[in-house]
């Protein structure tokens, strides 16, 4: 079995750390709130977790090497990151060769109600949370070095875009 290395932007509570399964040896979490990763702190010690690295901190800068992980994973965080070419171009630096970036995501309706109601409404998102409803990320990650490999559930593009993407 390979062990793989994971990044995850946006951590939270750290509802993400019970699927991962042995395979993955080291994941290191990142996330703004110091609130959040407090949380997280207490989930990794009540469930025993001894493969998880937490840092405080945004998804434009790692301090981590080069090519150190295997998979990137961000659920519902790109849409909230200032800089997302940036961060996008971080995500590909970190990733090995042949790596993925696993991307859940909500976006641009495909619908055209729902369209026009994202746009209307995401002025007061990105003012209450900086929360960018209505911003597509695959041309930032076209532009960073990453290719759409994966579209898992192109049906609820209208809520939500779980990508797999990987690099060139």
């Amino acid at each position: 079995m390979a062990h793989v290395a994971e990044i995850e932007i946006g951590v939270s509570s750290g509802m993400n750390l019970p699927p991962y399964g042995p395979g993955v040896e080291h994941v290191t979490e990142f996330d703004l709130s110091e609130k959040m990763l407090a949380i997280t702190r207490r989930r990794v010690a009540e469930k025993g977790i001894d493969r998880v690295e937490l840092h405080h901190g945004g998804a434009r800068t790692f301090d981590l090497p080069s090519e150190s992980a295997d998979i990137f994973l961000s659920t519902f965080t790109f849409c909230t990151v200032p800089g997302l070419l940036a961060a996008s171009r971080e995500a590909c630096r970190v990733l090995r060769p042949g790596g993925v970036f696993v991307l859940a995501e909500h976006g641009r309706s495909t619908r055209t109600r729902g369209r026009a109601v994202m746009c209307a409404i995401e002025p007061l998102s990105i003012r209450v949370s900086a929360d960018h409803i209505a911003r597509d990320p695959v041309p930032y990650l076209m532009s960073a070095g990453f290719t759409i490999t994966e579209d898992t559930c192109p049906q609820a593009r209208h809520l939500w875009r779980p990508l797999r993407v990987d690099q060139l």
